[in-house]
């Protein structure tokens, strides 16, 4: 037998798989756990908790004097304002923190991101010395300009809406909510409020809700306002996760408090007693959604009965997706590989 009759070895440059196959290796991409939520002290501790609440473990420490604005950048930094030393800090997935930004900065109060990743800073200024308040842009660099001045009196609170408009708590002044176009047009959403505005989030419905004196108040997008929740102390800041339940920091009460989608609250956690440690930040970091594209691959499994990927993407793809849910060593990432590229 000569060489040529000799069987040659296959060398598939792609592989057919089974849409089965396929949705298990999909569906192991979602996340084991849930959001976790940050919370950061007066005195400038930030601890992390799950979703069942209780005693969160450290995270890090800010610098002292207010952290009230926290806020997550698209991979999962924490950017966290310090009111009484103008700075704003990025804190990496494991808590370790630099010095983002100084420059421009006067008493920094709440945070908030753009769709392009951009950073908005409330500089709440002196409320007794006129003209030192803006909104603040920083790039990703850390680079910033200013956004907005005029007609803001101490603002506090900052929330985008699902088109990028933003949204100021404005607590000075006539109390009021303004909203920014992207290009920094001015209107005032809502006027002549009861009470100066603190903390905003807006609902996966693209309701605002606003911190008000001891209230929680549901604005719809027309401006028309209805109490949510009532009884809470001092609500500093606010934060939904991705199932809708809603946590404000309550500094009065030292607690976190959480609230279903129709507005039944609990203590979600305590924190110590005292006069620097009330909760002050908040921010949560969410589940990651399934991608677009995953929910498209598996609609056409779903048609085709199958489906041709490479045979070195989907080595990686798979990889990627058991590092990512803790199955980090080589061998067990080489064993599951093989059971869809085999």
């Amino acid at each position: 037998m000569n060489q040529k009759d000799h069987p040659q070895p296959m060398k598939l440059e792609s592989v057919n798989i089974p849409f089965l196959a396929l949705a298990v290796l999909l569906c192991c991409a979602a996340p084991a756990g849930a959001d976790t939520i940050y919370v950061g002290d007066y005195g400038g501790t930030i601890q992390q908790f799950n979703t069942s609440g209780g005693s969160g473990s450290a995270f890090g420490v800010a610098a002292p004097y207010g952290p009230f604005g926290m806020a997550f950048d698209k991979v999962g930094n924490l950017y966290v304002s310090s009111y009484g030393n103008n700075l704003i800090q990025k804190f990496d997935a494991s808590g370790v923190a630099t010095t983002f930004a100084t420059s421009g900065l006067n008493h920094p109060f709440d945070l908030a991101f753009d769709g392009s990743g951009n950073l908005y800073v409330a500089n709440s200024g002196n409320p007794s010395s006129p003209g030192g308040a803006s909104i603040m842009k920083f790039n990703t660099n850390g680079v910033g300009t200013t956004f907005v001045t005029a007609g803001l009196g101490y603002p506090f609170g900052l929330a985008f809406d699902r088109n990028n408009n933003l949204y100021v708590a404005n607590a000075g002044g006539t109390y009021s909510i303004l909203k920014y176009s992207p290009t920094g047009m001015e209107s005032v959403f809502i006027s002549n409020m009861a009470y100066g505005p603190q903390g905003l989030a807006f609902d996966s419905g693209g309701n605002l809700f606003v911190a008000e004196s001891s209230d929680i108040v549901e604005y719809n997008s027309s401006g028309i306002g209805k109490v949510f929740a009532s009884g809470l102390s001092q609500p500093e800041n606010l934060a939904f996760d991705s199932s809708g339940n809603l946590y404000v920091a309550d500094y009065g009460s030292d607690e976190i408090m959480k609230y279903d989608l129709s507005g039944v609250g609990s203590v979600f956690a305590t924190l110590p007693a005292g006069d620097f440690l009330g909760p002050v930040g908040i921010a949560i970091k969410p589940v990651p959604e399934p991608a677009t594209w995953t929910l498209m691959v598996l609609g056409m499994g779903a048609i085709f009965g199958g489906i041709r990927i490479r045979r070195g993407d989907l080595k990686r793809l798979s990889k990627k997706i058991l590092r990512y849910r803790g199955l980090t060593s080589r061998r067990s990432q080489r064993g599951w590989a093989h059971l869809f590229c085999a």
